[in-house]
């Protein structure tokens, strides 16, 4: 019994639906990208865990950076009063969700990625790609963790000037943030090694987005 672009999409895996998407309509191939995108992957209870807690603990900070800046230059253009903590507090913040949105981006593969190279790739050459690329990941997360590790123990009994902060509570960040980016680039090495897909922002949000698996040879209607 023949089957149907769209039925294959629902059924097939990441690669087989995205070889149907090119037959069927523009809207089928949105909403088939989407499915293969966020369904084609697996996420652990423990990864969607972190990664909520780290976008909270990331927009908990920003607002915290805004209302320090903005209570500094308030007090200080209109009632002449400075505050010296509220610079070095919005400095450490800022240093800190650097690092947390970081750990962020790793989970959902949202850091720079140059597609000039892999646009064109088979699928074979892409999945060597992406496990280069998790490989990379994990080695730089590696040295985030050990001389973040180094770095704390050193700073820990270091005091900030103006707030007298323990300097090891700061740099604490790094060691922990990857920590993190390795458990999510493990978990990137996993699927892709299962033959899932990493999360592919620049094609989830582009209708028209193809992959180069969508040759010309596919393109003939349904099998």
């Amino acid at each position: 019994m023949a089957t149907t672009g769209a039925d294959r999409c629902r059924n097939g895996n990441a690669l087989s639906s995205k070889l149907i998407l090119s037959r069927t309509a523009p809207g089928i191939l949105f909403a088939c990208t989407r499915k293969t995108e966020t369904g084609g992957r697996e996420s652990s209870k423990l990864t969607e865990w972190l990664k909520k807690f780290l976008h909270a603990l990331a927009a908990v900070m920003l607002l915290a950076i805004v209302l320090i800046v903005l209570l500094n230059v308030v007090l200080r253009y209109f009632f002449n009063i400075g505050l010296g903590w509220t610079e070095e507090a919005a400095r450490f913040l800022l240093i800190a969700i650097t690092f947390v949105a970081a750990a962020a981006a790793v989970k959902e593969w949202g850091h720079f990625r140059l597609l000039i190279a892999t646009k064109w790739m088979s699928p074979r050459g892409l999945v060597a790609v992406q496990i280069f690329a998790i490989l990379v990941v994990l080695a730089v997360s590696a040295v985030l963790l050990r001389y973040g590790i180094a770095i704390t123990q050193v700073s820990w009994s270091q005091t900030s000037p103006t707030m007298e902060w323990k300097m090891g509570y700061l740099y604490s960040i790094v060691p922990v943030c990857g920590a993190i980016m390795i458990v999510f680039g493990l978990e990137h090495l996993w699927n892709v090694i299962r033959g899932k897909s990493t999360p592919l922002q620049s094609t989830a949000h582009d209708p028209h987005a193809t992959h180069p698996a969508q040759s010309a040879e596919n393109l003939e209607g349904p099998v």
